[in-house]
C-alpha cells in the first residue's frame, strides 16, 4: 500500500468525500444563516479541517508510514489505542451509514418518486461490498479515475450557471449583520461536510506522497467548488430562494437552460449523474474505515464474512431515519459529538504525546 498510493488519489479521495455530501445541501444550509456571506463559512470550516488532517499525516509519517489503528496503540498505550480504534471505526460505520440514508431519501423524494427507498439503500450498500471485496488500493485508483471527471463537470456546469445567471445575486459579499449573528451556526453546519476527509487516517505516509501538499490542495479546492455551487445557486434562483429550499441545488439546475452549450437538453440529468458519482465515491472510501479496523481485530475470520458483518451494520443503521432531513439531523449531532473528538481532539492529544515522547527519547 505504501508504495501505490499516489497524491492525486488522495486528493481526489478526500475532494470526493467533501463534494458527494456537500454539493446539494450547502447552498441552502450556508446561505440561510449567512445569505451572500456563505463563502465565509465554508472557507473558515475548511481551514479548521486543514488542521487535524496535516497532524494525521504527520503522526503517519512520524511512525514509518503506520495507519491510525497502529500509532494510537503506540503512542496511547495498548488499551487506550484499542478503545480509541474501536470509537473512531464505529463513528464512521455510523458516518457513512447515515451518508448513504441522506442520498437514498433524497433520491427517492426528488428523483426516483416511485422508488423504494430500502431498494436505493441497498444498491449503494451491494456497491460499497463490492468496493470492500477489491481492497482500498484498488478503491482509491477508481476514486481518483472517476474524480477527475466528476470535478471537471461540476466546474464546467459551475461556472455556466454563473455567467449565465444574474450575478448581481452574489451582492454584497459580506452583510456584517447577518454574518456576526449567523455565523457560529453556519460554519458548524458546514463543517458536517468535510468529515469525510477522516479517511486520510488509514492511508499510510510515503515520501513520495508529498501528503502535506495534497491535503491542504484538496480541501482548500473542496471548499472553492462548494462556494462556487452556493454562487451557481445564487445567481439563478437568487441567495433568498436558495435560503428558503432545502433542495436548493437541484431546483437551479433545473431552471438553467443548458440547450444551448449542450446536447443535453437538460442540466439537472448532469447533476444527478456527476452528484450520484461523488456520493458513490465518497462512501467507498469512507467505509474502507470500519472494514480496516475489523480486518486488523478479526484476523482468522474469512473476508466475506467481514464484508458482510460491515454491509449488515451499515444497512440497518441506514434504515433507521425517516427522511433526508432526520438523517441530516443525526450527521448533525453525531459529528457534533463523537466526530469532534475523534477528529479534533484525539489526533491533537496523539501529537501532543508523540512529541513528548520524542523529548523523552533525547
Amino acid at each position: 500500500m505504501k508504495e501505490n498510493v499516489k497524491g492525486r488519489q488522495i486528493f481526489f479521495a478526500l475532494l470526493s468525500t467533501m463534494l458527494g455530501g456537500g454539493i446539494f445541501t450547502v447552498p441552502y444550509v450556508a446561505s440561510r444563516y449567512m445569505s451572500t456571506g456563505a463563502w465565509i463559512s465554508i472557507s473558515f470550516a475548511a481551514s479548521i479541517f486543514i488542521i487535524p488532517m496535516l497532524l494525521l499525516s504527520y503522526s503517519s509519517k512520524k511512525y514509518d508510514g503506520a495507519t491510525l489503528f497502529e500509532y494510537s496503540k503506540i503512542v496511547l498505550g495498548k488499551r487506550t489505542g484499542e478503545i480509541y480504534s474501536f470509537v473512531f471505526a464505529l463513528f464512521y460505520l455510523v458516518f457513512t451509514a447515515l451518508f448513504i440514508s441522506y442520498f437514498s431519501h433524497i433520491v427517492c423524494s426528488w428523483i426516483l418518486p416511485d422508488t423504494s427507498f430500502h431498494l436505493v439503500c441497498a444498491f449503494i450498500v451491494f456497491v460499497c461490498a463490492y468496493a470492500l471485496s477489491k481492497g482500498f488500493i484498488a478503491t482509491l485508483r477508481l476514486v481518483s479515475f472517476v474524480g477527475i471527471i466528476t470535478v471537471l463537470a461540476v466546474v464546467a456546469m459551475r461556472f455556466s450557471m454563473v455567467f449565465s445567471g444574474d450575478i448581481r445575486g452574489l451582492f454584497p459579499l459580506v452583510e456584517f449583520g447577518v454574518v456576526k449573528k449567523g455565523f457560529l451556526d453556519a460554519t458548524v453546519s458546514v463543517a458536517v461536510f468535510f468529515f469525510g476527509t477522516g479517511i486520510l487516517a488509514i492511508i499510510p505516509h510515503t515520501k513520495e506522497q508529498k501528503r502535506g501538499f495534497w491535503v491542504v490542495s484538496a480541501i482548500s479546492v473542496g471548499a472553492l467548488l462548494l462556494i462556487l455551487v452556493c454562487a451557481s445557486c445564487f445567481c439563478i434562483l437568487g441567495p433568498l430562494r436558495t435560503s428558503l429550499y432545502p433542495e436548493a441545488a437541484l431546483l437551479s439546475v433545473k431552471a438553467f437552460d443548458i440547450s444551448s452549450v449542450s446536447f443535453i437538453q437538460r442540466a439537472d440529468i448532469i447533476f444527478i449523474i456527476t452528484w450520484t458519482l461523488l456520493v458513490l465515491n465518497g462512501v467507498c472510501g469512507i467505509c474502507h474505515i470500519p472494514y480496516v479496523y475489523v480486518k486488523s481485530i478479526f484476523l482468522n475470520v474469512k473476508e466475506k464474512i467481514k464484508i458482510l458483518c460491515i454491509c449488515i451494520l451499515i444497512f440497518a443503521v441506514a434504515a433507521v431515519p425517516y427522511d433526508a432531513q432526520c438523517a441530516l439531523w443525526y450527521i448533525n449531532i453525531w459529528c457534533k459529538t463523537l466526530g469532534f473528538f475523534v477528529l479534533f481532539v484525539m489526533p491533537t492529544v496523539i501529537f501532543a504525546l508523540s512529541g513528548v515522547r520524542h523529548e523523552k527519547k533525547k
